[in-house]
């Protein structure tokens, strides 16, 4: 990790145990002596100086007690313009909110914080812990105890990925600003054309990843949504990529040089959704000191995109339909009546032909949105797709994340080929995700995918054997002998210590990494 004296290392610690805060001060100290693994030591210590006596920056560590606290200091750190890159969050701090409820709550404020959950659970996996895969995203799930190495690993990591993700988005914001005043210089058209490249290479059909048969009538509905300005109701469970879908077809059609505004409609409070979405003029309500341009107006000559609509409250839906209707908005406490030239895609992971039969979404506006329906199929009907967006992912966040990961181990893709997948493409590029901020080889192992994943590797067969003519890396051959052994002694811990001819603490220690269970 290339370390930068301007960037942001504020990391909050959460736990209603002192001791664990004393732990992470002790493990986060830039001054403490190292213990790492020889591979560990390899791949971090290597870009350090040699002047330096520490490969860990001087971290500013916050505490917490409680969920509450947790959120306060959170949103006083962003309203501050102090924002924190990452947190650690115990699952149970009793009394008052629990690590997920406080996840929850922080979220709805602040998007970009690297989040750990830290949980003494042993036999839950991650989203039964949390029930909501929405959840999942920027989220690490690590068990106590945890060794020093692993978190000062993914505390640098975390760090980095946030720093990095800051600097992305500033020239991200500039390049649209730079976009904005070339295609209002006429002595800068070449510069513009160049930027409106980008943008479209960015956001064509590309980004969506599959050459599986089920995917090929997708893609030809796409093309024929973007060849018009016909509204679209994309439909698929969450994570499937049906955001992705929607910019795709946008920047493929004749609007693509106009705003794209998304509007989620589960996120945004039900007090604010009206003056989100229509505006709002001065003095239209208590606190309203200035006027508010909403997200129709916003989206004019371009394309709105209404994120899981049938989360819509009722009154809002008619509002809409008028909208689509008459093409006409009123900003809040306002006369004047507003036209508004406006493509409308929509999405959501709900039935609404069940909605409407329940009474919870309007007859009339289902069927104005569903004029044109894409359906995003789910990652466990094409499977065939996995090696090809595993691929994707692994070269993405190795990027990112500046690893030197040239590809992933035949044992940790067939694992990826069993699994069912509940989250769909988001929870595999979270898990890719994970496994590359962990590995430490320059092949991406088994252990170190999600638990719910790699646990399932004790039910495969061994895969190394005097006849075999396949060569696996040397961590693969020693994970399958540390499990044969725990097999072969019951799963206890000391007699496979002594069969192997090594200490029970290294045993323990080379368990934990390869993240192999035990009982003793």
């Amino acid at each position: 990790m290339e370390l930068k004296e301007h960037w942001n290392y504020r990391v909050l610690i959460v736990d209603d145990e002192d001791g664990i805060h004393s732990d992470f001060k002790d493990m986060l100290n830039p001054n403490r002596r190292q213990r790492l693994t020889a591979k560990l030591a390899e791949t971090l210590l290597d870009k350090v100086p040699d002047n330096k006596t520490s490969f860990l920056p001087n971290f500013e560590l916050l505490y917490a007690t409680s969920g509450e606290e947790a959120c306060e200091i959170i949103c006083t750190a962003k309203a501050s313009n102090r924002p924190i890159a990452a947190a650690y969050m115990d699952v149970r701090m009793p009394p008052g909110i629990d690590g997920v409820e406080a996840i929850r709550r922080i979220r709805q404020t602040e998007k970009d914080i690297e989040l750990v959950i830290m949980t003494a659970y042993t036999d839950k996996p991650l989203p039964e812990i949390l029930r909501d895969m929405e959840m999942l995203n920027k989220l690490l799930y690590i068990r106590k105890p945890f060794a020093p190495e692993e978190v000062q690993q993914i505390t640098l990591s975390l760090v980095e990925r946030w720093n990095v993700e800051q600097e992305l988005a500033q020239k991200q914001q500039q390049t649209i600003t730079d976009q904005q005043r070339f295609e209002t210089a006429p002595d800068s058209a070449e510069d513009a054309i160049g930027l409106r490249a980008e943008l479209e290479m960015i956001h064509s059909f590309d980004e969506i990843v599959g050459e599986s048969q089920i995917m090929q009538p997708m893609f030809a509905l796409m093309q024929r949504a973007a060849e018009s300005d016909i509204t679209v109701l994309i439909s698929g469970e969450s994570g499937t990529g049906k955001e992705l879908v929607a910019n795709a077809i946008h920047f493929n059609s004749s609007r693509k040089a106009e705003p794209f505004v998304t509007v989620n409609c589960a996120a945004i409070p039900e007090t604010l959704i009206e003056s989100e979405l229509f505006g709002h003029e001065r003095g239209a309500f208590t606190g309203a000191a200035t006027r508010r341009i909403g997200k129709f107006e916003q989206a004019n000559r371009g394309t709105i995109f209404f994120d899981e609509i049938g989360d819509m409250q009722l009154v809002l839906q008619a509002k809409l339909l008028r909208v689509l209707q008459e093409r006409r908005i009123q900003r809040v406490g306002g006369t004047t009546n507003i036209p508004v030239d406006i493509r409308v895609l929509t999405a959501t992971n709900q039935n609404l032909e069940a909605a409407v039969e329940a009474g919870t979404f309007r007859e009339d506006l289902f069927y104005r949105i569903s004029a044109f329906p894409i359906a995003v199929p789910p990652l466990r009907d094409r499977r065939e797709d996995i090696p090809l967006l595993t691929d994707h992912f692994l070269k993405k966040h190795t990027k990112n994340m500046t690893k030197s990961i040239n590809a992933i181990s035949p044992d940790a893709l067939r694992l990826l080929m069993q699994y069912n997948f509940p989250g769909n493409v988001r929870e595999l590029e979270n898990s890719i995700e994970r496994a590359v901020l962990l590995e430490a080889t320059e092949l991406l192992q088994p252990s170190n995918l999600p638990t719910r994943i790699s646990s399932m590797i004790s039910s495969q067969p061994a895969l190394f054997s005097p006849d075999s003519t396949e060569i696996l890396p040397f961590e693969e051959l020693e994970r399958q002998m540390l499990a044969h052994a725990l097999k072969v002694m019951d799963n206890n811990v000391t007699k496979a210590a002594q069969a192997l001819n090594i200490d029970r603490s290294t045993l323990y220690r080379k368990l934990k990494l390869y993240q192999l269970p035990t009982s003793d």
